[in-house]
């Protein structure tokens, strides 16, 4: 793992595929087999899941632009603060667009296994 935090797994993550809608670097960055946790309905906790989130976040918020603060690695295990912001422009989860600006900061838990 790059100790330079802008080539860090989660940078790497959140600049690719929310803030330029790139999955092919969620296939390879992120295991076949793995698991997310995603609190809306109807959403696979798997990778494509993740893929339908942040296609349903783009759509509805044409200048998403998410960023990384901190971040902490303790053996296999990695956690990052994010922070997402955007200007509500499309439908989102059944809300017509309000034309308002958001901002709304969370964290990523990940574990690495086999490098």
């Amino acid at each position: 793992m790059p100790t330079d935090q802008t080539d860090s797994f989660i940078c790497c993550i959140v600049d690719k595929a929310f803030n330029h809608g790139d999955f092919i670097a969620l296939e390879e960055l992120l295991a076949p087999d793995s698991s997310t946790t995603i609190l809306m309905r109807q959403m696979l906790n798997n990778c494509m899941g993740l893929k339908q989130l942040i296609t349903s976040y783009r759509l509805a918020f044409p200048d998403l632009h998410c960023s990384v603060g901190d971040e902490i690695r303790v053996g296999d295990k990695l956690a990052g603060k994010w922070t997402m912001r955007g200007t509500h422009q499309g439908l989102f989860m059944g809300n017509r667009p309000t034309g308002k600006q958001m901002q709304v900061q969370g964290i990523i838990f990940a574990r690495f296994e086999g490098g």
